[in-house]
């Protein structure tokens, strides 16, 4: 999967294109777009730059999350590092 902020994601109609810019690139790709967090996340056979472009034509600017800030961790502790 791959993970995007998209600072200048404001509205429902910025969730709708983003999407349609990602679905136009790859009509096979799965798009969840959380507004509140900015945070767009891609499951697709595409290259993250090519994704990242995608959105870029739409006229948003995206940053790719760091792959390990993608995935869960399963340290033992809290979202605060605390051990349980």
């Amino acid at each position: 999967m791959l993970r995007y902020h998209v600072n200048d994601l404001s509205c429902g109609h910025c969730v709708q294109a983003v999407t349609a810019a990602i679905n136009a690139l790859d009509p096979a790709a799965e798009v969840a777009i959380d507004l509140p967090s900015k945070r767009v996340d891609v499951r697709s056979d595409r290259e993250p730059s090519a994704v990242a472009g995608a959105i870029s034509k739409a006229g948003y600017t995206p940053a790719l999350y760091p792959q390990d800030a993608a995935a869960p961790t399963s340290s033992g502790s809290c979202c605060c590092g605390a051990r349980r």
